[in-house]
């Protein structure tokens, strides 16, 4: 099996021109690497189409009509879980992205976090799990979130 994809007639950004270019990647890291000498590689032509990078979304609270700190049962969460990731702001250009939760109800956290470990999503972007905001705030800085949920760590504030 090749160790190295040779990537053919791809269009891709260079110091903001596009360029038409080959390049390979080592399958095993997923790094772009110099041309190999005598290794057997796999090939893809691009036919000129662009290649260009998948960025993850690392805070996202929702989309029109979904809030994931909003649970009425285990189905809808999922079902608008999986909206979000097919929603095209989410799609276009992300590969990936992290639920964001603010401070919330400790109750509110048992309801979500269970539907949010990391999982391919068909259709969509990917799920790499949760981000959470709280509860443990600095009381002294805490910005716009109320005392309501925020939990003293350890008693230390």
């Amino acid at each position: 099996m090749a160790r190295i994809r040779a990537i053919t007639n791809a269009r891709v950004c260079a110091h903001g021109k596009e360029i038409l270019r080959d390049f390979y990647v080592d399958l095993a890291t997923g790094y772009i690497v110099r041309k190999p000498h005598k290794e057997s590689l796999s090939m893809i032509d691009m036919e000129h189409h662009i290649v260009a990078p998948a960025y993850q979304e690392l805070q996202i609270n929702g989309c029109p009509g979904v809030h994931f700190t909003t649970f009425k049962d285990s189905q809808s969460y999922i079902n608008n879980l999986e909206q979000v990731s097919r929603y095209p702001a989410t799609t276009k250009g992300i590969s990936a992205f992290y639920v964001t939760l603010p401070t919330v109800s400790i109750d509110t956290y048992r309801k979500v976090l269970p539907h949010l470990k990391p999982r391919a999503i068909a259709g969509g972007a990917d799920l790499l799990g949760a981000h959470c905001e709280g509860p443990w705030l600095n009381p002294l800085k805490k910005g716009a979130y109320g005392n309501g949920h925020a939990i003293l760590a350890f008693g230390i504030y």
